[in-house]
């Protein structure tokens, strides 16, 4: 079964890695090796050693090799019952050679094999007769010996084996030649050249043994005959002739006799070197052949460590999982999911080799808890192909685990005493299940459909259904079970079992919700329509139940009192709440739906609630108290306190000090404040001396939020002048053309007109709101010859029309006057009965404007009003 299996690896693959995928054998062995001191007559009585020469030319060329070479030599040296290190193993190199990572064993086996070739090859020239010696150094085992690379012999070995050839080249290749005439000459001058660049004493050999292995890679003939040619192409080889005279150059013939009587005369002293070196090699390679069994035995006697953690693809440690490996003994997981074998590399591989296995498996196996049907275990398998001799190698094994979740929908059936059940299972991913059986247990009560017996039934989770019979006698509810099985997926994941206990008969609530809103169709009116929507959790509308909606305070028009009960209509039911004169808060209207005990289906009971009018302006006023702290230096304090017109303290929303001249303490003539944090703030104020300012307080209200209270303050500004003036009368101000409160179907042409009993400068701010919206300035010039501010504007539109005049004057005395008033759309005209005489037009009032005080407005240039009069408060803000 696959799994989702995660590997770390530390390390490269050590040598030997292939050693983990062995094939089956025909008897037992075993790789753990003894210690043993290996002599030369028990190197020379190895008889497979004498390998063809055919085998030992082709190990370098695999293509057209008849059999492994030097490898297969090693590996048949250990496995040989004359010596008995791995005696009985009956397992073939060429077998071998196709497990994935043998290459790295493959070098430490063609090592051994290497020497073990090299010593019986001296000890067969040791053995023969010259002729027979001479034979031997022209075989194929010689130069396939000769050119072992240098990582697996030594220098030494490889200058012997041209000391041996050298024999056979000295007694076929050179003859007697006689050196006469012009090529005597050349001769000496030939001889001098070569003594200087290599000489021909013992302390020279190293020379010629750089020319032999390192200008021509060890072809020691090649070396001797090219090699000693080089002269007659080297362009200062004149600084070795004789001067003032010219000798021809001689024909080839001459040159070669000239570069054979030159090697027979340095021959000796070569051949003593090498074969001076042939006894030390042969001492190294006794050397070599036991490091070679030796780092083999250590190797395999080394205890290698596997460690990890086996957990879910979600990151859960699995505790109590067994963990087990060929030739260890199982461990099991602790509390956090880690495991750690350890195992020698003899036992893993004898083991393999005993049990027949095809490769080396770390297998994991999980019970799950609750189990799968037969307590079945789910296993997880990592096959070995490598691992780090020197480090823990770190294996995560990973489980792709997902809970399950059981629902089983119950329909209600012959009242209440039959029941539909029907299933269905899905992973903690939302995803459905379709593989796997769920099983029903009742302790009372009979089903039908399905398999199994009169109290237990089993379906399957894709899909199934089931009829459980109500027991006649037995007390209710009755208690059933069901239980899903779990299944492991081909894709290795594994789903949990799970169960969910419940009880029938039952009733069946569905779920609802219940919202509310609110509109006020007429701004001004006090009656505001608010709607209750019912909604089940399936977004249909309850058949049946009661809404009861109630209001801590106000009437609403169905019932003339707080309270209204409607029976269920469709999703949507309304009532008109009508709110109380003076209002100061908003008032909480909740509504609960209660459902019908005796219906079908049954439904839960849900509430909410909302606070009414939407919208409640509550105008405010900010009061200030001046007090000086220093008056030589000019430094005056300011305390702020917002509050209602009622005089409760308002402790929400944000006021703005700006001062004209000097500064606020820390700096800065501007300063934002958060009355949520500072309920009454107090300003320190100082400016040079006789400077004055006016510092303007401006209230922004609280944004006419309804969900951040039950009231929604209206902004407001206060102007103070520091230092204070004596005077204490403030400004007046009036308004003409139109009556506070009024309703009038025409036009509105409305004049304010602001004076001072002092000739200082009044700052005047004027603004114009429609419907609760501020809509602009209301324009206000002036000083006018008489000292006045003067300003006026029509207004057409239809709807709630509201003008704020504030001034105040040099001394900081501060005057508010709000006008208030209504226009109604035009209604079409109505026919009258004729009349006998017709009045005509009315003629203009032509009086001329004079700078006299206006006398207050009476109304009566604009419709009289059809209501009684309203006041209305403003939205708060300033206009330039």
């Amino acid at each position: 079964m696959g799994g989702a299996v995660k590997i770390i690896r530390r390390a490269t693959i050590m040598l030997f890695a292939g050693m983990l995928l062995l094939p089956a054998v025909s008897r037992a062995g075993n790789f753990c090796l003894p210690e043993h001191y290996f002599t030369m007559e028990e190197i020379s009585r190895f008889a497979p050693a004498r390998q063809s020469s055919a085998a030992i030319d082709g190990f370098y060329n695999p293509a057209g090799a008849a059999e492994p070479g030097y490898a297969d030599l090693g590996w048949q040296f250990l496995t040989t019952a004359e010596f008995s290190p791995m005696a009985g193993l009956g397992i073939g190199l060429p077998t071998l050679l196709e497990i994935p990572g043998f290459d790295q064993m493959d070098g430490l086996l063609t090592h051994f094999g290497g020497f073990l070739a090299l010593a019986q090859f001296w000890v067969d020239l040791e053995n023969q007769d010259p002729m027979a010696q001479m034979k031997l150094a022209k075989s194929g085992a010689f130069w396939a010996v000769g050119a072992l690379p240098q990582h697996m012999v030594s220098r030494a070995v490889k200058i012997s084996a041209i000391g041996i050839s050298l024999i056979d080249y000295s007694l076929t290749t050179l003859g007697t030649t006689a050196i006469a005439g012009n090529t005597e000459y050349w001769y000496r001058v030939y001889k001098a050249y070569y003594d200087d660049q290599y000489g021909h004493r013992v302390e020279d050999m190293a020379k010629w043994e750089k020319l032999i292995f390192e200008t021509y890679q060890g072809d020691f003939e090649k070396a001797l005959t090219e090699g000693l040619m080089t002269f007659w192409n080297d362009v200062w080889r004149h600084s070795y002739e004789a001067s003032g005279h010219a000798h021809a150059e001689p024909l080839p013939e001459a040159k070669q006799q000239i570069r054979e009587a030159y090697l027979a005369e340095i021959l000796p002293t070569l051949k003593n070197y090498f074969r001076v070196q042939r006894e030390k090699a042969l001492q190294k390679v006794r050397f070599e052949v036991q490091y070679a069994y030796d780092s083999f035995r250590e190797y395999m006697d080394h205890a290698l460590k596997f460690q990890g953690v086996v957990q879910t693809d979600g990151g859960a440690p699995l505790p109590g999982v067994t963990v087990d490996l060929p030739g260890a003994s199982a461990v099991t997981t602790n509390a956090n999911g880690v495991y750690l074998l350890s195992v020698k590399t003899c036992d893993l591989v004898s083991a393999l080799t005993q049990s027949g296995a095809q490769n080396a498996v770390l297998r994991a196996a999980f019970r799950p808890d609750p189990p799968l049907p037969g307590n079945a275990a789910v296993t997880r398998q990592v096959t070995l192909t490598g691992f780090d001799r020197y480090l823990p190698n770190r294996i995560n094994i990973v489980y792709t685990v997902t809970d399950s979740r059981l629902d089983i929908a119950k329909t209600r059936i012959e009242n209440n005493r039959r029941w539909r059940l029907k299933p269905t299972v899905q992973d903690d991913r939302g995803q459905s299940l379709t593989e796997g059986t769920v099983t029903l247990t009742a302790e009372g009560g009979t089903f039908t459909g399905g398999n199994g017996q009169a109290g237990q039934i089993t379906l399957p989770a894709r899909g199934g259904t089931t009829l459980w019979q109500v027991p006649e006698t037995q007390a209710l509810p009755v208690s059933l079970v069901a239980t899903y099985s779990g299944h492991v997926f081909a894709d290795g994941r594994l789903v949990r079992p799970c169960q969910q206990t419940f009880q029938l008969p039952q009733s069946l609530e569905i779920p609802t919700s219940v919202s509310l809103s609110a509109v006020k169709p007429d701004p001004a009116g006090l009656d505001s329509t608010i709607t209750i929507t019912v909604k089940s959790v399936d977004g249909q509308a309850p058949a049946t139940g009661q809404l009861e909606i109630t209001a801590a305070a106000g009437r609403f028009l169905q019932t003339g009192t707080g309270r209204v009960s409607l029976a269920m209509a469709g999703e949507k039911q309304s009532v008109v709440w009508h709110q109380p004169d003076n209002l100061d808060a908003r008032v909480t209207v909740a509504a609960v739906y209660q459902p019908d005990p005796d219906a079908d289906i049954q439904y839960q009971p849900s509430r909410a609630a909302i606070s009414v009018p939407i919208v409640l302006p509550v105008e405010t006023a900010i009061d200030t108290v001046v007090t000086p702290l220093d008056r030589d230096n000019n430094l005056w304090s300011v305390s702020a306190v917002v509050s209602t017109r009622s005089g409760d303290p308002v402790g929400v929303g944000a006021m703005r000090a700006e001062a004209s001249a000097g500064s606020f303490d820390g700096g800065g003539a501007n300063r934002l404040m958060d009355l949520a944090q500072v309920p009454q703030p107090v300003l320190r104020w100082q400016g040079p001396p006789d400077t004055t300012a006016m510092v303007t307080l401006t209230y922004y209200g609280d944004g006419l939020a309804p969900d951040s209270g039950n009231r929604d303050f209206l902004g407001s500004v206060r102007q103070v002048k520091l230092p204070p003036e004596t005077d204490t009368q403030p400004p007046v101000i009036v308004f003409s053309g139109a009556r506070d409160g009024a309703v009038y179907t025409t036009p509105v042409t409305v004049r304010a007109k602001v004076t001072d009993n002092t000739d200082k400068p009044v700052t005047v701010h004027a603004f114009h709101s429609f419907n609760y919206n501020p809509s602009g300035a209301f324009p206000v010039a002036g000083p006018d010859n008489s000292g006045a501010y003067s300003g006026a504007a029509t207004f057409s539109e239809p709807g709630r029309h509201v003008v704020d005049v504030m001034a105040t004057d040099a001394a900081g005395n501060g005057a508010r006057e709000v006008l208030a008033f209504i226009i109604e759309p035009v209604q079409p005209p109505k026919p009258e009965p004729a009349k006998a005489d017709k009045p005509g037009p009315e003629t203009p009032d032509k009086t001329p404007v004079t700078d006299e005080p206006e006398k207050p407005d009476t109304g009566k240039e604009n419709d009289e009003p059809q209501e009684a009069p309203m006041v209305f408060s403003p939205y708060g803000g300033i206009y330039d």
